[in-house]
């Protein structure tokens, strides 16, 4: 440190963020670092060592870097927000809003995913957003942790910072909805693409809402290798059995074995209308308030019915922004 003192002053003074290890024998050492560098460092790191151990020290103190560096990557929130002149994306300002909202207070970068790499006809957009790390490499955006959202969720200003509860591993919510759809769904897709004819439904994650790190980069090309191989058949079944990208990769999850960590349900609220969590019919008895609000951090606006009243994802979209943010 007081050998590189003029390299320190010169960053200093260019703004940038620095982040000190002190290697010593001594933990007495750190206060005597601390107060020559005058409170000029974002973090201060302590190693302890020993002669005897320097080889160990040194993959010791290259694993202290790769912490520090990632601390100080961002947090990445990515939304596919693919205009297809349907309708359903009208309202999904108001959901980027929230998550801009969010991500300022929370010190992450929120990325907004608008163009198609592959007509919808070859690749739905469900699963073109499996190439998020393509995307981002290909704009060179650096990260952390990815967040892959669904642009039909709106988020409490004060929800926790859930990327601060994966254990580094993938992580996702139980899909907690309609289980007749989720049983058919893996009837059909278990037999058709996996040999299998059932699946643990209490490992069923949604699509909706996935984190993903540097880790998981060779999982997702093989992901996407494994559609492009089977995507003639996925096609053609798609429409015809109501269903997206879901199933699939729950099966292919749980045939590459990998380490995932089961967010609670307050992180992707969905399928609210089956818990009579929304007022679109008048003969309904609860009153027409937003009660979700009370069961969840983050609202996956999903499988609403057409109803009398014509409150779709829309619909509460907007209301749900303007009633969290006063707008």
């Amino acid at each position: 440190v007081l050998g590189v003192g003029g390299t320190i002053d010169k960053f200093y003074k260019e703004g940038h963020e620095m982040h000190l290890i002190i290697c010593s024998k001594r933990k007495s050492d750190l206060p005597e670092y601390t107060e020559i560098t005058d409170g000029r460092f974002e973090s201060v790191t302590y190693m302890n060592f020993q002669d005897e151990c320097l080889n160990m020290s040194v993959n010791l103190l290259i694993k202290y870097i790769e912490n520090v560096y990632n601390e100080i990557l961002p947090d990445i929130i990515f939304i596919p927000n693919i205009n297809l002149g349907n309708g359903r994306s009208d309202n999904y300002n108001y959901s980027i809003n929230s998550w801009k909202r969010w991500c300022d207070k929370n010190d992450c970068e929120l990325i907004i995913w608008e163009d198609l790499l592959l007509p919808v006809e070859e690749m739905k957009v469900t699963w073109q957003r499996y190439y998020v790390f393509d995307i981002l490499d290909a704009n060179n955006i650096d990260y952390n942790q990815v967040l892959v959202v669904d642009a039909d969720t709106i988020i409490h200003p004060n929800c926790p910072n859930f990327f601060n509860e994966t254990d580094g591993k993938y992580a996702a919510v139980m899909n907690d909805g309609d289980y007749e759809w989720v049983n058919k769904s893996i009837s059909q897709y278990g037999v058709e693409f996996f040999n299998k004819s059932s699946f643990p439904t209490w490992r069923y994650v949604n699509g909706g809402f996935q984190i993903f790190n540097k880790s998981h980069k060779d999982y997702l090309k093989g992901l996407v290798e494994w559609f492009h191989k089977n995507k003639d058949r996925l096609n053609q079944v798609f429409g015809k059995w109501n269903s997206t990208d879901q199933t699939c990769i729950n099966f292919y999850r749980e045939e590459k074995e990998l380490p995932m960590t089961i967010l609670p349900g307050c992180y992707n609220l969905q399928d609210m209308s089956r818990k009579n969590l929304m007022y679109y019919h008048p003969q309904q008895w609860w009153t027409d308030e937003l009660h979700f609000l009370k069961n969840g951090w983050i609202y996956h606006f999903n499988a609403i019915p057409q109803n009398q009243m014509n409150r779709d994802a829309n619909y509460w979209i907007e209301r749900t922004y303007k009633e969290l943010y006063n707008v």
